[in-house]
């Protein structure tokens, strides 16, 4: 009966390993294509979250050039016509505009926003008629941002036609 019973506990062992190995084989499928559907779901929400976040920054972006646009307005306007040679010479500007938006300190605006103040006072002559330079140019533009062509010039554009406006 020592044999027989060891017989039996041999087939039954074998049996048992036989069917463990689909069941293994179908647990390994199912954790492989889990975690392939887990990678995707993670790889998706960093996707949006990236978006959702260049998103924001093109918005804070839109802002700050927006208001830039209305300092060198503010300023041109102010100093009848006399262009900022810097930064330091839009702190008033600064100080009047900033109550619309109080958005940005100005260290904030400088990091986020370049202002080419030689191409202005360029573009400023060139409307008072001094020069024959008759193209609008980019003078404010985003340091660091993959969306600002439009932003951009949306800026530019407007900063050029209130100017003209003012000069006739």
């Amino acid at each position: 009966t020592n044999t027989m019973n060891l017989q039996t506990v041999a087939r039954a062992w074998c049996r048992l390993r036989h069917m463990r190995r689909p069941r293994f084989r179908l647990t390994l499928l199912i954790s492989v294509v889990f975690g392939c559907a887990l990678a995707l779901v993670l790889k998706g929400t960093t996707c949006i979250y990236e978006k959702y976040q260049n998103t924001i920054s093109s918005v804070q972006d839109y802002y700050a050039v927006s208001q830039v646009a209305d300092m060198l307005i503010d300023h041109i306007k102010t100093h009848q016509g006399v262009p900022p040679r810097n930064w330091q010479d839009l702190e008033d500007a600064y100080r009047r505009v900033n109550l619309g938006y109080n958005n940005f300190s100005m260290a904030e605006l400088r990091a986020r926003v370049g202002v080419d103040f030689d191409e202005l006072a360029l573009r400023l002559n060139a409307l008072s008629g001094k020069v024959g330079h008759q193209d609008e140019g980019r003078v404010i533009s985003v340091k660091n941002s993959r969306q600002s062509e439009v932003i951009e010039a949306e800026a530019n554009q407007r900063l050029w036609r209130v100017l003209e406006k003012g000069r006739r």
